[in-house]
């Protein structure tokens, strides 16, 4: 078949041309790829931090309102790992203690290039309707995905009354899931957003759908490119050992964790994101770095890394928009998209108060401006002799 890809192109970018012309937010393929490749890689490599052992396992939780194409943007990496056929996937719905001999099912034995073995059990779980798979009060659950992301070296011991003990060594999950803003109280708890599950879950938003189409259909190319994808994951699958970070890569992640070690969050809801950066930052970098065929992390593969979460971050307080007790928060999150579609273009009052008069009185929502002016998510300016909005630094900028 004829294709037009250049032969250098990446993992991601042919990820990229592979996952287009469908309206799916773009952002939800970029983490997807980044789900994929950890699913393919599993548990075989690792970076070593000292006391820290981390490896390029990933949650990744599609986070955005019902129709937004969610499950379809997870069901495009599924078609790209199953067809490599080395990605062992879980049930969309099991219970706690099926996972654990799901888990315990993918053994698996690798070499490294001096000829070392390394076993281990690797399992993604793919769940376009999250909230159906876990919720706040299955706690044995929760703690199960905590103690399976964490990827330890220690044995997880499980006792049955009937069934004897199942004892999991050398495991990984990688999740890749989806769910509305509402669901997250549901799933995580309405006061567990900083901790647990939820502190290890990169949480990716998205509300901006890509442009129409209508009748969407393959085109060659994004057949040649998922035939490339399929070529390199299985090339990538083979990879097996500890990484390493090189002297550029080194000195530039020293320079960012010390700088960011002198910066504050004040959003006590994103307060996890900022504490688990310096685990998924490195897991990120390993990631670009795996895509590549290489077991080195360059400097490049960081500010890759490092690109995404900044990105990742200008999504979280609309991801959880639903977090807290403030009933207000919905509808102030919908007076800030509207400011985000607009961008940069300011945002007359009257057209937000006549776009929000139906959830709020005129003085609520002046008074919820204001708040949104104090920090700084919004600025208070004119247009047309009117008074308008604009994107405050608070959205602008992030803290990464």
């Amino acid at each position: 078949m004829q294709t037009s890809l250049p032969p250098a192109s990446s993992l991601f970018d042919l990820y990229t041309v592979w996952s287009g012309g469908n309206e799916c937010p773009p952002v939800y393929h970029r983490w997807c790829a980044y789900s994929l490749v950890a699913s393919i890689i599993g548990r075989r490599v690792w970076i070593d931090f000292g006391h820290f052992v981390y490896r390029p396992n990933i949650y990744v939780v599609l986070v955005g309102p019902a129709g937004i194409a969610k499950s379809v943007a997870i069901d495009i990496a599924l078609d790209v790992g199953r067809r490599v056929g080395t990605v062992h996937y879980g049930g969309d719905a099991v219970t706690y203690q099926r996972l654990i001999l799901d888990i315990d099912l993918t053994k698996e034995l690798a070499h490294d290039t001096l000829g070392q073995e390394h076993e281990h059990r690797s399992l993604t779980l793919a769940l376009t309707e999250m909230a159906s798979f876990v919720n706040f009060q299955n706690t044995d659950m929760l703690k199960f995905l905590c103690r399976m992301f964490d990827a330890g070296n220690a044995p997880f011991l499980y006792r049955t009354k009937n069934s004897g003990e199942v004892t999991l060594t050398n495991y990984c999950l990688n999740l890749l899931g989806a769910c509305t803003p509402g669901d997250i109280p549901y799933i995580f708890g309405q006061h567990a957003i900083g901790s647990g599950l939820a502190s290890r879950v990169l949480f990716v938003y998205g509300d901006i759908p890509g442009p129409p189409q209508p009748r969407p259909r393959l085109t060659r190319e994004q057949i040649s490119a998922r035939e490339a994808l399929v070529a390199r994951c299985a090339t990538i699958s083979s990879l097996v050992g500890e990484m390493t970070l090189s002297p550029e890569a080194g000195a530039a992640y020293d320079q960012w964790y010390m700088e960011r070690m002198q910066r504050t969050h004040p959003d006590p809801r994103l307060s996890a994101f900022y504490s688990r950066l310096r685990v998924n930052v490195p897991k990120l970098a390993m990631l670009q770095a795996l895509s590549q065929n290489r077991m080195v992390v360059e400097a490049a593969d960081l500010a890759v890394a490092l690109r995404d979460m900044q990105a990742l971050e200008r999504g979280l307080r609309r991801a959880f928009s639903a977090v807290g007790t403030n009933k207000q928060s919905p509808t102030l999150e919908s007076m800030l998209q509207q400011v985000r579609l607009a961008h940069p273009r300011p945002v007359p009052l009257r057209v937000l108060v006549d776009g929000h008069l139906h959830l709020m009185e005129l003085p609520q929502i002046k008074s919820a401006l204001d708040g949104l002016v104090v920090s700084k998510r919004l600025v208070r300016g004119a247009s047309e002799g009117q008074e308008a909005f604009t994107l405050g630094a608070t959205e602008l900028e992030g803290a990464i």
